[in-house]
């Protein structure tokens, strides 16, 4: 389930997960999926001796899929080490 989700248009950093290029829907009913359609959904942009991770969707929400909470303690544990 995604609600409200947002997209990001990057011009640096990396695009770590995108949403589908076709049938966005699975089951339900979706509005304005041509605009979610191959967009950017998590995004990492280094800045200085760091990054910033961009996350697109609510990963903590209760009725989100088990597996997106990864993405959320990857970024708080990624974000402990340090770049050279």
């Amino acid at each position: 389930m995604f609600e409200d989700s947002c997209f990001f248009n990057l011009t640096r950093g990396l695009a770590i997960a995108r949403y589908a290029r076709e049938d966005l829907l699975v089951d339900g009913w979706a509005r304005g999926e041509e605009h979610l359609a191959g967009a950017c959904a998590l995004a990492e942009s280094p800045r200085g001796r760091g990054a910033f991770v961009f996350i697109g969707f609510r990963t903590h929400f209760r009725a989100q899929a088990r597996a997106t909470f990864k993405f959320l303690f990857n970024a708080l544990f990624y974000s402990t080490t340090f770049r050279n």
